[in-house]
């Protein structure tokens, strides 16, 4: 069964408290690569992130910048404060349209590949990327959203390239790649079933 993802975005506010799937924050991941030198990679993620997807099926993705965690508290504190500039830009936003009638019409087990338009709000800049994620309903309340292929976030396009630089400096290397892959694992969960 396929499932349509309406390629609007929305743009207006969203209340998670009047959601109907409400993220599952303790099952869910959003986690980011980063390449210094060339040859060194690695994996990195968000400890805070909400969410939720109106009855409209309108979508958001909450991720608080400060709690991104690479395994070195420093790298942590300057990836916040010279990077992502979390005092002025403290939360990045994605939001999208989906079909919720379609997805409540998998069944258990049953999964769906989409390619949805994201906006992106991330250091005062709004832009879209596009995405491919898997849809699995996991039973009655419980839905698994994943990234088929990882969402690819250039730091130029959100105007991050100074905060790579600085980032580049303090850490004297080479080079930082400013094309960071994204991926998602996030389970939302149906507060009406």
């Amino acid at each position: 069964m396929r499932m349509i993802w309406l390629l609007l975005i929305s743009l207006l506010s969203f209340n998670t408290a009047h959601a109907d799937w409400v993220l599952d924050t303790s099952q869910s991941r959003v986690s980011f690569i980063s390449t210094k030198n060339d040859r060194i990679t690695e994996v990195h993620r968000f400890n805070s992130i909400s969410g939720g997807v109106s009855k409209e099926g309108d979508t958001i993705l909450t991720i608080e910048l400060a709690s991104a965690e690479t395994g070195i508290p420093i790298r942590n504190e300057r990836l916040g404060s010279l990077f992502f500039q979390v005092e002025q830009y403290p939360q990045a936003t994605a939001r999208l349209k989906v079909n919720l009638a379609a997805a409540k019409a998998l069944k258990p087990g049953q999964h769906s590949i989409v390619n949805p338009t994201i906006s992106l709000d991330l250091h005062g800049v709004i832009a879209t990327l596009p995405a491919e994620l898997r849809v699995t309903r996991l039973d009655k309340k419980d839905w698994l959203v994943t990234t088929e292929s990882p969402v690819i976030v250039n730091v130029s396009q959100f105007n991050l390239d100074s905060g790579l630089e600085a980032l580049r400096d303090i850490a004297k290397l080479q080079a930082i790649a400013a094309g960071v892959p994204v991926t998602l694992a996030l389970t939302f969960v149906d507060e009406h079933q």
